[in-house]
């Protein structure tokens, strides 16, 4: 099927979004079986009352992941999703459908204020945001390639300015 996701098959943040939802879940289960059988060296057919269940679908195919990677680039002024099959290209998304709303919107804060400072972009190697579903709270946490807290305070400070819903930031 078409993807819901303008930057799928460059980004590797999710791998199934071309084939329809019944299509995922079967080749979701097989590499859970996979790991299982390969990896884990666990028989599944002979455990499988026991061992396994049949994955469930989920009521949201898109907007259900609770926490997002971001890199930040060092060579080039942008912040994104690893590329699929590469540890040091990154893909600069605009948006990403399989995280929350709120998530995406923090996001594309996020890229603005960065752009905007390239000193404070040059100190990050990371940006993790983790959102609660079940609470509607988010924590964001910098990984730094220093100590540079002072620098990221404006930063963190308009982020909690403009998204109630964060709860701390690391």
């Amino acid at each position: 099927c078409e993807p819901g996701c303008m930057h799928f098959g460059a980004c590797g943040g999710c791998s199934f979004q071309n084939l329809i939802y019944d299509d995922q879940l079967r080749w979701k289960e097989k590499l859970v079986r996979d790991a299982f059988e390969r990896i884990g060296g666990i028989a599944i057919s002979s455990h499988e009352e026991v061992l396994f269940q049949n994955i469930q679908p989920s009521q949201q195919i898109y907007g259900y992941r609770n926490k997002m990677e971001f890199t930040v680039s060092r060579t080039k002024e942008n912040i994104g999703i690893r590329k699929k099959g590469s540890f040091e290209d990154i893909i600069d998304i605009s948006t990403c459908k399989i995280h929350s709303e709120e998530s995406d919107e923090m996001y594309r804060t996020l890229r603005v204020l960065l752009s905007e400072q390239e000193s404070i972009q040059r100190l990050l190697e990371y940006v993790v945001i983790r959102w609660s579903y079940t609470n509607q709270h988010a924590l964001i946490n910098f990984v730094t390639l220093n100590d540079s807290s002072r620098e990221l305070r404006q930063i963190s400070k308009t982020l909690v300015e403009q998204h109630e819903c964060v709860q701390g930031i690391v």
